[in-house]
């Protein structure tokens, strides 16, 4: 049974540090979290968090945190689909790929924190995306605070996106205010 294409927004800066000219140049998406135990189909939810919490947040007397990195590497390597649709935030601009391959793990690279990786095809020839030139939902969901977000709810919006910047048309958060306006009225 094929599944519906989905749509992520995923910000790549594992241990805050910038690394999408990184996922660009390798053609990857990557997320932090080092601990390739996460990898094993069999963990249930409770296990899977367990594995972060021991292994990030150990000293923390609540499961706050290790709920919610738990959750961003979740939805990472499980819920992330191949043909599943990434939207990579970046300063004023965004990114968008389309996801090839399962989550994989290269132990190479655990001291930089970007381990965890997808194999992913940017589009729009890897060039970026103004945010201005996204619909207000989009760019509302592109200032997301954490790791990542489900975007599935978008994914029209991030495929008008797309085309507009191929075609190089731009509609603008101003120009969805008239719409807006005149559709009240």
């Amino acid at each position: 049974m094929a599944t519906e294409q989905q749509a992520f927004v995923l910000r790549i800066a594992p241990s805050g540090i910038d690394r999408v000219a990184l996922a660009l140049r390798e053609n990857v998406a990557i997320i932090g979290w080092c601990a390739p135990e996460l990898l094993e189909p069999s963990l249930d939810w409770k296990a899977f968090r367990e594995i972060v919490r021991a292994r990030f947040y150990a000293n923390d007397d609540n499961l706050r945190r290790a709920g919610a990195a738990a959750g961003h590497m979740w939805r990472f390597i499980r819920e992330m689909n191949i043909g599943d649709l990434l939207v990579v935030p970046h300063g004023a601009e965004f990114y968008v790929g389309r996801i090839t391959s399962p989550a994989f793990y290269v132990p190479e690279r655990v001291k930089e924190d970007t381990a965890f990786r997808r194999k992913v095809e940017w589009l729009n020839h890897q060039k970026p995306i103004p945010r201005s030139a996204a619909r207000a939902a989009l760019q509302s969901r592109l200032k997301i605070q954490g790791t990542s977000a489900d975007a599935i709810d978008l994914l029209p919006e991030i495929i008008e996106s797309l085309g507009n910047a191929e075609r190089k048309e731009h509609r603008t958060f101003d120009e969805d205010l008239k719409v807006l306006r005149l559709t009240e009225n």
